[in-house]
């Protein structure tokens, strides 16, 4: 994933519409004057050679200002503020549940490239630091707002498809704690995807129930106990499970 950004951003310092945009920001922006764009980048992102404390901000508060209308300079701006981004995005993936932090960065690159086609002036000062936790904010508000969006209905291990012509569902009638205890001895659920399915269906807890409780996000829950389901249905045959 992040090798993947490298290589784009590569690409983009050599295309060939790069020498007219930077006559255009030295015009705009005098600080990003007579700069070649990885090095405007680089100053951005806090980590060219020897420069001052807070040149960094100054930079990236010019690249903020174009970017709304000059798509390359948005380029430049979530270039810079990547490897907060991946470190939000490595956070985020040790929660119990989450999703791997390639994905996570994934999303909050995309929510960053929102947000900076947006009015500037929302941040007075330590840009990349306020960007990158605006963004995880507001990456914790979308899942949330899609979990009362959409509402998941609990997961009972009520029967699931037949699995052959005439034959009853895989789990009618299921002893649902013998079940979990077989799963998580046998290595079919991890100790946690076990939990999750025994607050669904002996506590009648919901996905944000659950996460809050575990300090993951109710999308991570939703996840992990539609996997736990999948594994389950899957391996049933392995716990001894039998049809009717």
């Amino acid at each position: 994933m992040v090798n993947g950004y490298a290589d784009d951003w590569a690409r983009t310092c050599s295309d060939r519409g790069v020498h007219d945009a930077l006559g255009r920001w030295a015009t705009a922006e005098p600080d990003l004057a007579s700069l070649p764009l990885d090095t405007i980048m680089r100053q951005a992102q806090g980590t060219w050679p020897d420069q001052h404390p807070d040149r960094a901000d100054t930079v990236l508060a010019a690249l903020l200002r174009l970017a709304p209308t000059d798509p390359l300079a948005r380029r430049t701006a979530v270039q810079a503020v990547l490897p907060r981004l991946i470190a939000v995005a490595r956070t985020l993936s040790r929660r119990a549940g989450a999703a791997p932090a390639g994905e996570l960065t994934a999303d909050l690159v995309a929510l960053a490239w929102e947000e900076l086609g947006r009015a500037t002036g929302r941040w007075p000062g330590h840009h990349a630091a306020r960007l990158a936790t605006h963004v995880q904010r507001r990456h914790t508000r979308t899942l949330r707002h899609q979990l009362h969006e959409h509402p998941v209905a609990d997961v009972t291990l009520s029967p699931g498809p037949p699995t052959g012509p005439g034959e009853p569902g895989l789990f009618a009638g299921v002893d649902v704690a013998s079940l979990l205890n077989a799963a998580a001895a046998r290595g079919v659920l991890q100790p946690l995807a076990a939990r999750i399915l025994e607050d669904v269906a002996f506590h009648g807890l919901t996905d944000n129930q659950i996460a809050a409780s575990r300090g993951a996000t109710p999308a991570a829950v939703k996840k992990a106990r539609q996997r736990a389901v999948i594994a389950l249905r899957t391996h049933g045959p392995v716990l001894g499970l039998r049809a009717g």
